[in-house]
């Protein structure tokens, strides 16, 4: 639910304090933030998104995490890397796990990635982005957050590293370990969530070359290195995939003692039931239809009506409301 409207400088606002308040307020039981980029040299990925990259802007997501913890919800930081999906124009190049540059257009001006340098990230390069994710979840540490969350999800760098086509799998996964290792040093006692999907913002069909053995092998990887969440993202959770089965079934096989968060066509109440027993999940996770109901969590318990998610409602105000 990314809605870039930080301060130009990417230090987060007084109504973003206001929005994320308003969520807990009307009964989300646990709030995880829009994406956040985790240094100031290639990381962010869109205009006006907020970082995680400075004293600014820790000051100003203490504001936030305040606000929310007040009404008595906890709140999570998710820390993202643009990496070649980075808006055209935003950097004077882009850093990437090859070099390539991606298909398609940009998700906030609709802007061909073709247009936008790319350059694979160095040796150098790639220990300062594993750093920068450490030092961003001691600013969330610092900021009150109850945890952070790895945006492994959705072709950002991350999550590039993970499919990078021709390598091994214990290639692939050497970024995305450092980076949870990364984080559950710089905070012991938080909750480290990940963020994973197969399909890509430029590429919906993408499917991991291992087939289920080598989403469990990863699910696996991943909670061995520190992870307490995996917070699995999809555009249908039911969707059968190419290895024969939904991409949940095969993560919830491979971690059984693993909380399992699962996002993916939640929109009515049904379907969160639906999830929770039939995925085996812990807890779901809803964001369109969120952001179309800020007040889901009553409309949904009591069987009132819900706004349909239209396309073009992230651009709109923070808080602006469809009550």
């Amino acid at each position: 639910m990314t809605r870039a409207q930080a301060s130009d400088d990417g230090t987060p606002t007084d109504a973003m304090a206001k929005y994320y308040a308003r969520y807990a307020t009307l009964g989300v039981g646990l709030l995880i933030t829009e994406a956040t980029y985790v240094d100031e040299a290639q990381s962010r990925a869109y205009f006006n998104q907020p970082g995680m990259a400075n004293e600014r802007h820790k000051a100003g997501w203490a504001a936030i995490t305040e606000a929310v913890r007040r009404i008595g919800r906890p709140v999570i930081l998710q820390l993202q890397h643009g990496g070649r999906l980075a808006e055209p124009g935003l950097h004077s190049w882009a850093i990437g796990a090859s070099g390539a540059k991606a298909d398609g257009v940009s998700w906030q001006r609709a802007l061909p990635y073709a247009e936008a340098p790319v350059r694979a990230a160095t040796r150098e390069e790639i220990k300062h982005i594993v750093e920068s994710f450490g030092r961003a979840a001691e600013r969330a540490r610092a900021a009150g957050f109850d945890g952070v969350e790895i945006h492994g999800a959705r072709g950002y760098l991350v999550d590039e590293f993970l499919s990078l086509p021709g390598a091994s799998l214990e290639e692939r996964l050497t970024l995305p370990l450092a980076v949870v290792q990364a984080v559950r040093r710089a905070f012991p006692e938080g909750v480290v969530s990940y963020n994973w999907s197969l399909y890509k913002m430029t590429d919906a069909l993408y499917q991991p070359p291992g087939g289920s053995e080598e989403v469990e092998r990863i699910a696996r990887a991943l909670a061995e290195a520190g992870v307490d969440l995996v917070h699995v993202s999809t555009r249908d959770l039911t969707r059968v995939e190419a290895f024969g089965e939904p991409f949940a079934r095969a993560v919830r096989r491979a971690i059984p003692a693993t909380a399992l968060i699962l996002n993916g066509g939640i929109r009515k109440l049904e379907d969160a039931e639906r999830t929770l027993k039939e995925m085996k999940a812990d807890f779901v996770a809803i964001a369109r239809a969120l952001l179309a109901n800020p007040d889901w969590v009553e409309r949904a318990t009591k069987g009132l009506p819900l706004r349909e998610f239209v396309r073009g409602m992230e651009h709109q105000p923070l808080l602006q409301t469809f009550m």
